[in-house]
């Protein structure tokens, strides 16, 4: 396993910096719609999907240009989107949920807060597709969280319930960072002696893509403490809180509902974060091999309690 490990980490090599793959200054950040895209959203409807007999040069696509650039712009920033005709129009599609909710919001994207983009995301991919027309595949949600990522700037991810970390991590940063951090994890945790199953690495896994997400960043050296107490502060509240963000069906009255959640989830929602916590454990004392150490030399992290331990840390060499 050490030797297969070591393959890995030779197959991919670390990465010494990252950035932030949209320049969102370059876009007209007004949050408000103007008279003018009110109506041109109005007038195209299901046609901001584009899919055949697609017109680029209808005047209304002129009139929202503003508001398609950034989320072209988003979709080829990223990592991991397969040229498979399915992904393609799925990636369509989440653009087109993105437009027609800035008609249901009657505000553009860019003004958005984090409750707007939860309400979208929703909380599973039954939820997610249960309000738009039966053609949404449910592998769209994983784009809309990518749009959300890159062009709304922050997704509160403990409000969203249900989806699967990787796939949203790989879209974002791309299999070759995200391997890299994967496999210099576990070499640390396989070097202490660790043993995993199959279930066990996919937690790993899991957890260490929530890390990155949260510090939006796919580098090991990019990760802080705050970081990681930030993410068990939030796996903390989920378990004391079970949340269901308000939906609204955008088409159908925009009549609001409130989700909640039974005994039994609520049950399973304590179980898994506390799974979580104790693999976040796990990564955080791993991840302190490859961050930046402070002035003393010394890198702060929670630990299972939630008390502040100082391990020693050094840069990846």
């Amino acid at each position: 396993m050490t030797r297969a490990l070591n393959a890995a980490l030779a197959a991919v090599p670390a990465q010494r910096s990252w950035s932030w793959p949209l320049d969102r200054r370059n876009f007209d950040r007004r949050p408000e719609l103007r008279v003018q895209e009110e109506e041109a959203l109005d007038a195209l409807g299901w046609e901001v999907r584009r899919r055949h007999g697609h017109n680029p040069h209808v005047p209304q696509w002129r009139v929202i240009r503003r508001l398609v650039t950034p989320l072209e712009e988003a979709r080829e920033c990223l990592g991991w989107l397969p040229d498979l005709v399915h992904h393609r129009r799925a990636v369509d599609d989440a653009a087109a949920l993105v437009l027609r909710t800035c008609t249901m919001e009657n505000q553009a994207y860019w003004g958005w807060t984090p409750d707007v983009w939860a309400r979208l995301i929703a909380t599973d991919a039954p939820s997610f597709t249960a309000p738009w027309p039966s053609w949404l595949e449910r592998f769209t949600r994983p784009y809309v969280i990518a749009l959300a990522y890159l062009v709304g700037g922050s997704v509160d991810f403990h409000r969203i319930g249900s989806y699967s970390r990787p796939s949203v991590a790989r879209r974002v940063f791309g299999d070759h960072a995200l391997e890299a951090a994967v496999a210099e994890v576990t070499e640390v945790l396989t070097g202490w002696g660790y043993r995993s199953n199959e279930g066990s690495r996919h937690g790993l896994r899991r957890v260490l893509c929530e890390v990155l997400l949260l510090n939006r960043s796919p580098l090991l050296s990019d990760l802080s403490g705050e970081t990681l107490l930030q993410m068990r502060e939030g796996a903390r509240a989920e378990q004391v809180e079970p949340r269901c963000p308000a939906r609204y069906p955008p088409g159908r009255g925009g009549t609001r509902l409130r989700g909640s959640a039974t005994g039994t989830q609520a049950d399973e929602g304590r179980r898994e974060n506390r799974r979580r916590r104790r693999i976040l454990d796990l990564v955080g004392r791993a991840v302190g091999q490859y961050v930046t150490p402070d002035a003393q030399g010394l890198w702060h992290l929670p630990d299972h309690l939630g008390q502040s331990r100082a391990v020693a840390g050094r840069r990846a060499s």
